[in-house]
């Protein structure tokens, strides 16, 4: 693995760690929903994610945006 390669994947799995530890506040995480943010490719997308978590009230609202 390069070390872009690397540093890509350790900011995709700090970004996941960061929306989940601005979820968890609201309760348990549904695994569907870990399965689904793990699934992105997408850097951009995550951080996007991970700014509408900070700003939702519920992981149900969460949910609901991302589906939309």
């Amino acid at each position: 693995m390069s070390l872009a390669e690397r540093f890509y994947c350790e900011r995709k799995e700090n970004t996941i760690e960061n929306i989940l530890e601005l979820l968890e506040d609201y309760g348990e995480i549904p695994k569907e929903l870990k399965e689904r943010l793990n699934s992105i490719e997408d850097i951009g997308i995550l951080k996007q994610y991970l700014k509408l978590a900070a700003r939702s009230g519920s992981i149900a609202e969460f949910q609901t945006t991302i589906s939309e």
